[in-house]
């Protein structure tokens, strides 16, 4: 019986997702019809009715557990109460399992299906109950085959003849448990305990395991003879021939393995009906050699006091008083955890919403469970996904909503489990008056907790949501939808933004600090990069066109290509500012923003939010609400720190030589270089995968390196610290990233890509050789991670971070203000910096500047320096380092894909950062 137990469900009575000591969904065998088991995933959310499995708990008892006139054939439901009981109670299921067990061993043993000797406390002896206990017996009806059915007789050729048995060298077994039949493996389990938690990390045997006669070397043969011989049950009785294989024909068994099945329907058609019926023995000495039980629990065994784990916060503790509770469960729902009060009233509804599928059905609620811990002692959760996963049908979204309007600020708090939430990119939607809000908030936590999503400001009926779509979602994380709280303040609101944006301008100075400089070669400084590109360009061009040749000639898309890029070269030419507008020299090379991502006025462009046309932004908001004597409500402050890395471009005629050399040698074997790669943490340091290709848009995104942001503090205009009488909330963070050619250059995919690309065209006499030149230049440019930076690889494997950092003041009277005499912004040399206070344009004292330049220009010579000089970009940043160093400490000689955390804040490396006000 436990050998049922530990296979039929792991020993476990509710849903895996609930450990001991806490209550969940019970353990249904397949609720929803779906068909895991077959070759194909793209169907596993397919809800399919006809086909549910109503097997209940620990022995997952399906007989009679189906509604009333919704019984299978054959099939008569159990009174309702029963049917209650053997879901949720586990000793009335294992009382339901030991009837069915029994029951199974009457039947066959009735029908003459006797296993060695009969006698029923050996464990060998129950081989023909085990099997019709999972696959059910066919009695006789005089109809033709009757006994115990094909699909768990040892013989059945989906089980690999040469198997051991089950669990006896190795627990891996269990790893592919498909590969023994039914009864071997209950009979496996029966000496081999299952480890289940006993309580929260700590894993047990899950009972004391059967015994067998014998010393040290006849006692483990005799446990392994549990098994009976592959042909035991195959002989001329059942029209089984060992040996023989035939391939099953009739249609319902189409698509089973060929075996010695040889039994025949009425239409001469294999119909695997072998259905054994035979006494059998494959222990004679059973008496002695056959396997006996061990008692853990003697008759009048004191029953054991059900587990706790996991306690549930069932008070109002760490709520403020006046706080508007709405749970994730209604009033009249009791709470299934023992002593769990409800000392509140729901102030609202709370909802789950979900996509539906084409079939009308809602694959979201598959995944959707509940426990029996959090706030009130339940809270449901799901698992996330990203926003396309599975045609986005598995996404679920909460919705918590007020009963009432309320016109003012309130503060939001939602209720947190101490286990259940994993993930830390939780968005939450406020709705208020000045628009949708959003917070994301880390869950995992192991203590139950309130905790806060901010103050905001509403005019109507308040209300928030959370979905389970995140940027990292890959169905393995849960989120968990808890109670959440509204709590009014009395007040005035306040919310104020200060943002950096940095824009890499096309008439920068790109010339180095050469030879000091990680930049070298043709990078060194505009006149170097000018003489390079007219070189490589002049090679080709200067060669005839192709007629009926091949070799040193050119062909017509790569000279149009080639052409185009020269007259690029040549308009730019080398000068900052005199050029055409969009047209310099480190917009061709790929360096620069266009003309026309320059702000044009002091109010921030819309086009800041479109990641091609900045290099990083961050952004601190600050809210907060004033007294009626303007003074800051204690508790009401909050923070939210954003931050992304833009994206680098590849030069256009990189793209356009490439496109173009395919198009014109695709006769000989040359095709567009497959620069595509996957990295997490581009754009935004979220944990999330992009997928990357090049060739598209030239598009290489950057990566954003993790942050820091300080909680709230709160001041006197002064400066003065003051919880009780403050006037402005101090706000703290940097942030920052990297170009997209140094995560790039970590991936072997690109890299490998140009490599080969390049070797093709010097290995085919047939292309011209300036031609296959001017590509390992390229290559050697932009594509080589080779380990000796600058000798023959890419300077870029070694590009600095790029940085901001943002230190003010949000007061009162609507004032930024600097900290001490420290800038509100400090950034690294490059590129140039943009500041805005609620989107206008500021100096870096915090005063409206009605201008639209920026506080903060560029200086790539500073930025090219390698770590000689004090002020170059690597290695740490400080309190007194004005614009070098970075906040990861990332050196020289760190490889490409480096991926720092956390980051330390320049103003004090030794300031960890403290999310526990803020949010990503």
């Amino acid at each position: 019986m436990l050998g049922i137990a530990a296979q039929e469900s792991n020993m476990w009575q509710a849903a895996r997702s609930a450990v001991p000591g806490v209550t969940a969904n019970p353990l249904i065998g397949n609720y929803y019809g779906i068909d895991y088991y077959n070759d194909s995933e793209s169907d596993d959310w397919s809800i399919n009715w006809s086909d549910a499995d109503c097997g209940y708990g620990i022995t997952q008892v399906t007989d009679g557990m189906r509604l009333q006139g919704r019984e299978k054939p054959g099939e008569t439901a159990l009174p309702y109460d029963k049917q209650r009981a053997v879901a949720l109670d586990f000793a009335a299921n294992i009382a339901a399992g030991l009837r069915i067990l029994q029951t199974k061993w009457n039947e066959t043993h009735q029908a003459g299906l006797v296993v060695n000797n009969g006698d029923p406390s050996k464990i060998e002896n129950w081989f023909f109950a085990v099997w019709a206990y999972n696959s059910g017996f066919y009695p006789n009806n005089g109809s033709g085959a009757w006994g115990v059915g094909w699909l768990n007789n040892p013989v059945n050729p989906r089980y690999p003849a040469n198997r051991d048995p089950f669990l006896e060298f190795s627990y891996s077994d269990a790893a592919h448990p498909q590969d023994w039949p039914y009864p071997e493996k209950v009979l496996g389990w029966a000496g081999h305990p299952i480890e289940s938690i006993e309580t929260p990390g700590n894993v047990v045997a899950g009972y004391r395991p059967a015994w067998w006669n014998g010393d040290a070397t006849t006692g483990p043969l005799n446990r392994q003879a549990v098994k009976p011989p592959v042909n035991q049950f195959c002989d001329s009785s059942n029209q089984c021939e060992p040996g023989a294989q035939h391939l099953p024909t009739d249609p319902d068994v189409v698509g089973e393995p060929a075996g010695p099945c040889a039994h025949q329907n009425s239409a001469g058609q294999y119909d695997l009906k072998c259905w054994y019926h035979q006494a059998s023995t494959w222990k004679p000495d059973c008496s002695y050699s056959c396997g006996n039980e061990l008692l853990r629990f003697d008759p009048g065994y004191a029953y054991q006091e059900d587990a706790t784990s996991y306690a549930p916060n069932c008070t109002l503790a760490g709520l403020p008083n006046g706080a508007l509770v709405i749970d994730d469960v209604a009033d009249d729902v009791p709470s299934v955890r023992p002593n769990c009060g409800h000392p509140w009233a729901n102030a609202g509804t709370f909802t789950l919403s979900y996509k539906s599928d084409a079939s009308g059905y809602y694959p979201g609620k598959v995944d959707t469970h509940q426990i029996g811990g959090g706030f009130g002692g339940h809270f449901w959760f799901t698992h996330t996904r990203k926003q396309f996963d599975e045609l986005g049908k598995l996404e679920v979204n909460a919705t918590w909503r007020l009963s009432q309007a309320h016109t003012g600020p309130m503060q939001v708090l939602v209720a947190l489990p101490d286990h259940g939430a994993h993930t830390n990119l939780a968005t939450y939607t406020v709705r208020t008056s000045r628009g949708d809000r959003q917070r994301v908030v880390r869950q995992p936590g192991d203590t139950n907790r309130w905790v806060s999503l901010g103050t905001f400001l509403f005019d109507g009926v308040p209300e928030v949501s959370v979905t389970s779509v995140t940027p990292d979602g890959n169905g393995e994380q849960d989120i968990a939808f808890d109670a959440l709280a509204f709590v009014p303040i009395t007040g005035t609101f306040h919310e104020e933004s200060v943002e950096a944006v940095a824009v890499f301008d096309e008439d920068q100075n790109i010339d180095t600090a050469a030879p000091g400089s990680w930049l070298g070669g043709p990078l060194s400084n505009r006149q170097a990069l000018y003489d390079w590109a007219l070189s490589r360009a002049n090679a080709v061009l200067g060669m005839p066109d192709c007629d009926s040749t091949v070799g040193d000639c050119l062909l017509p898309a790569t000279k149009q290509a080639v052409q185009a890029w020269r007259e690029q070269v040549l308009a730019a030419g080398t000068d900052t500012v005199t050029h055409p507008d969009g047209n310099s020299i480190a917009r061709w090379i790929g360096f620069a923003n266009s003309y026309l991502d320059r702000p044009m006025s002091d109010q921030r462009p819309a086009s800041f939010d479109d990641d091609g046309r900045y290099k990083i932004r961050t952004k601190a908001t600050v809210s907060f609400v004033t007294d009626n004597v303007g003074k800051i409500v204690p508790g009401s402050e909050w923070t939210v720190y954003e931050n992304r890395t833009g994206d680098t471009h590849l030069p256009q005629f990189v793209l356009d030589l490439l496109r173009a050399l395919a198009d014109d040698y695709r006769v000989w074997g040359v095709t567009e270089p497959d620069l595509s790669y996957q990295m997490p943490n581009l754009n935004a340091h979220d944990g999330a995968w992009t997928s990357v290709d090049p060739m598209v848009n030239g598009v290489l995104p950057g990566r954003a390196y993790s942050y820091s942001g300080k909680a709230p503090a709160l001041t006197t205009y002064a400066g003065d610290t003051s919880d009780v009488a403050a006037d402005c909330v101090a706000a703290l963070t940097v942030a920052g990233g990297s170009i997209g050619y140094r995560p790039m250059l970590s991936q072997s995919g690109p890299v490998d890509a140009m490599q080969a690309f390049s070797d093709k065209l010097y290995g085919d006499s047939r292309i011209a050789r300036p031609v296959a030149d001017l590509v390992e230049d390229i290559r050697e440019l932009f594509f080589d991670n080779g380990p000796a930076i600058g000798a023959e690889s890419s300077l870029f494997n070694a590009a600095p971070p790029i940085w901001q950092e943002l230190n003010f003041r949000a007061c009162a009277d609507g004032s930024i203000r600097p900290v001490s005499d420290i800038p509100i912004l400090r950034a690294s040399w490059m590129p140039d910096q943009y500041l805005y206070h609620n989107s206008k344009a500021m100096d870096a004292a915090g005063n409206y500047s009605g201008s639209s330049a920026p506080v903060l220009k560029g200086d790539f010579n500073n930025f090219s320096k390698i770590p000689l000089p004090g002020d170059s970009p690597y290695n740490q940043c400080g309190p007194a380092s004005g614009r070098y160093g970075n906040p990861w400490n990332i050196a020289l000689l760190d490889p490409p894909g480096v991926d720092p955390s956390p980051a330390r804040f320049c103003l004090d490396p030794n300031l960890a950062s403290d999310p526990s006000h803020s949010s990503p």
